[in-house]
């Protein structure tokens, strides 16, 4: 898509607007525009097109297979809360049997980033 963009439409339009057409920097940027027009048509296209629903079965199967820890699966288990939810403070000290439990990367995240993840 890319290629075909810029190097099949943008290039050859801004030399011809830019040289043959005697425009100059307009020309060549226009030439250029008109590519990056392009490049976002031809990914509209597939993005309009997809079947999200199916695409987010497909996700959670493959993390299903995988035995990957999800968000709901640990709120389920009690491992992670959303704030508001119930509970104390979102800091503090582990608490005991912290390290038997699955790391995320909301582990490694700053409260200050993440505000809505707490931990029981």
């Amino acid at each position: 898509m890319v290629l075909f963009a810029y190097y099949v439409v943008g290039l050859p339009l801004a030399y011809f607007f830019g040289f043959r057409r005697g425009w100059g920097t307009v020309g060549l940027c226009t030439g250029m525009l008109l590519g990056t027009i392009t490049h976002t048509a031809l990914i509209l296209v597939p993005y309009v097109r997809l079947d999200w629903d199916e695409e987010v079965e497909i996700c959670r199967r493959r993390l299903k297979a995988e035995k990957l820890p999800t968000l709901s699966s640990l709120r389920e288990a009690g491992e992670v809360e959303l704030q508001g939810s119930g509970g104390d403070d979102a800091g503090g000290a582990e608490g005991p049997g912290d390290e038997d439990r699955p790391r995320l990367l909301a582990d490694e995240l700053d409260p200050e980033d993440a505000p809505m993840l707490r931990h029981n």
